[in-house]
Formats: C-alpha cells, structure tokens, sequence
C-alpha cells in the first residue's frame, strides 16, 4: 500500500500549470508517462488527471472536442490512445484479469457489448396459391364445437 500511496501523492506536489496552454498540458502528460516507467507504475485515467490538476469530466471534455477542441482534443486522444495501447497489451499477455479488463473497457474506452440480432421475416403463406392459403386459413379457424 505505502509504495501506491507514494505514486498517487507525487502529483500533489506538482506546481499548477496553465491548463489553457496545450504546450504545458502536452508537457504534463508526458511528464507523467515518464514517471510511470521510471517508477513501474501502470498509467491510467485518473492519475492522468491528477497529474493534470483537472477532473475526468474535463479531461474527456477535451477529448469529445465539446471544449477546447481545437488545441486540447488530438492532445488527450493521444494519450488516450497510448493508455488503451496499453490495456490491449495487458489484456493478451495475462497482466490483467478479464473482469478488470471489461471495466476499463467499457468506461474509460467506450467499448460495448453488442450482439447483432437479424430479423428474417417467415410468411407461410408465401409459396401457396389463392385456394391453398384460403382452405389452410378456413381449416385454422376452430369450430364453435372445438371450445
């Protein structure tokens, strides 16, 4: 506990920076991919954020583009990339667990569980002629001595 404790109270130190500038934004995020290998520390989301001085709201209000699109959005989708890069390569070589995977999948990759379902329509009728679909129809219908 004490050494991840250690890792995630490095980034209360950090001098702010002007998170308005996407130089010093590209800068912090680096500087926190570098610490992570120096340290052996897996990177992810919220320590991004941390790192940053900002929310994950913001974060992925800069990735959608719905603000600062036109400095911050290729910024934090590059680090986005690298960070699911990285879940792919965890995934295919055991370092994480299944269910681990599947969470950070679904919520920080936006991936879904989809099942395709095909509707194929089945008219019985289809291959009859007049009189046959007629007779099949009347001899469907039960008699009032049926009930």
């Amino acid at each position: 506990n004490a050494r991840y404790i250690r890792m995630a109270m490095a980034s209360l130190d950090l001098p702010a920076i002007d998170i308005s500038d996407p130089e010093q934004v590209q800068d912090r995020i680096r500087l926190y991919f570098s610490y992570c290998a120096e340290n052996d520390r897996r990177p992810q989301i919220v320590g991004l954020c941390n790192w940053l001085g900002i929310s994950r709201n913001t974060l992925n209000t800069w990735k959608n583009g719905e603000y600062r699109s036109g400095t911050h959005s290729d910024i934090v989708k590059k680090a986005y990339g690298i960070l699911e890069e990285m879940w792919v390569d965890y995934m295919q070589n055991g370092k994480i667990s299944p269910p681990t995977a599947i969470f950070l999948a679904k919520n920080f990759f936006n991936y879904k569980d989809v099942a395709d379902v095909v509707v194929t329509p089945n008219n019985p009728l289809q291959d009859m002629d007049t009189e046959t679909a007629r007779k099949r129809l009347i001899d469907s219908i039960p008699d009032e001595d049926d009930e």
